[in-house]
């Protein structure tokens, strides 16, 4: 119903970090102690770091370290612009359950690149919605509504074995 999604040229990445780290000036300036990276859940950076959804043939796409490239760079020049005392921390993806998906080593591997880059913290979590079918029991959350108690506490998904 929208505009269909393109794929981001290489000169466009270089302003994506740059508005990465332009809204990380603002919560310090703000008064936030820290700034979380939102690299999951199928929004930019995740795109980028799941091979279900990159599928680049350039520097931002390949093999895990490639694929992890704009979310460690912009984690780096955030913490250059901000300072190495000032909390940065990603939120990723693991372990994801399609085909072919960000593997539990994958994410291992991503969260070392982005602690080696300077991330203080690494947020795992796990989403694939509406992507993933065989991920049941969400069907009852309304976003921005506190959950029922007919709500499950969490999902359920057959997980992919090495």
């Amino acid at each position: 119903m929208g505009e269909i999604p393109r794929q981001l040229t290489a000169a466009e990445l270089p302003q994506v970090r740059r508005d990465f780290v332009a809204a990380a000036c603002r919560a310090k300036k703000a008064g936030f102690d820290g700034v979380e990276i939102h690299a999951a859940h199928l929004y930019l950076l995740s795109s980028f770091l799941s091979p279900y959804t990159n599928r680049r043939t350039d520097d931002y796409g390949g093999d895990v370290l490639h694929r992890a490239r704009l979310t460690r760079e912009t984690v780096k020049e955030i913490k250059a612009e901000l300072g190495t005392d000032w909390p940065v921390w990603v939120r990723i993806n693991t372990c994801e359950a399609l085909e072919p998906g960000l593997s539990l080593e994958e994410g291992q591997e991503v969260s070392k690149i982005l602690s080696r880059a300077g991330a203080d913290a690494i947020h795992v979590s796990a989403y694939t919605l509406p992507i993933n079918k065989k991920i049941t029991g969400i069907v009852q959350i309304r976003f921005g509504a506190i959950p029922g108690k007919a709500t499950l506490r969490g999902l359920s998904f057959p997980m992919r074995q090495p």
